[in-house]
């Protein structure tokens, strides 16, 4: 699950919002929790407020409460929900209109070893950040047993630039990994702001 075409511009470390950075990677920032609530920017809004569902910049997953209640009477496994804050007309940063989905389970590290060049990106410290977008590391069927509706994957992909300061950092991300369930929820509400590509399993 990714964003389409169509997504919000915030990045709510730069905003403001708080992470707890005691488990992440001290060269990537990779492991980094978030711990207060999610913040976009207020020019953002109208895009928003368009749509059930959007993700922001950095695959963060904000919905309406129709969706949010779609998703409880669905009983959708592996999230729960927050608070989205935006700026009011005074300047405070107040909640909104909106959920953030915060997704609770973490799948096990795919398998498989990378190319030289796709290792040219990854963490040398903790080689989980920096992942290539595309490798040729698979999960392997056993390792989705009790695998949740909405998940991340152990590793984080893409750049990073990490200074021990989440505001000033740009973090990798975790892929979001879901079953066809949750894809159909979606598709049913009318929500196009999400992609949906099929992921390979080793059996």
């Amino acid at each position: 699950m990714s964003a389409g075409s169509d997504y919000l511009q915030s990045i709510d470390s730069e905003l403001g919002t708080k992470y707890d950075l005691k488990h992440a990677c001290p060269h990537c920032g990779t492991g980094a929790k978030q711990v207060w609530y999610e913040r976009v920017k207020r020019k953002d809004l109208p895009r928003l407020r368009k749509h059930r569902a959007i993700m922001t910049r950095n695959d963060h997953i904000l919905v309406d409460e129709a969706m949010r209640k779609m998703l409880e009477s669905a009983g959708i496994t592996g999230i729960s929900f927050a608070e989205v804050h935006a700026r009011d007309d005074i300047g405070d940063w107040n909640p909104i209109d909106r959920d953030q989905i915060l997704i609770e389970s973490t799948l096990p590290p795919m398998r498989g070893e990378l190319t030289a060049d796709e290792a040219q990106g990854l963490c040398k410290v903790c080689r989980r950040g920096g992942h290539p977008f595309c490798s040729s590391k698979r999960h392997h069927e056993e390792d989705l047993i009790g695998m949740k509706d909405f998940n991340l994957t152990w590793e984080w992909f893409g750049y990073y630039s990490f200074d021990g300061n989440a505001r000033r950092s740009k973090f990798s991300s975790p892929h979001i990994l879901v079953t066809p369930k949750v894809m159909n929820l979606f598709r049913e509400a009318r929500v196009k702001t999400f992609e949906w590509t099929p992921v390979s399993i080793e059996g």
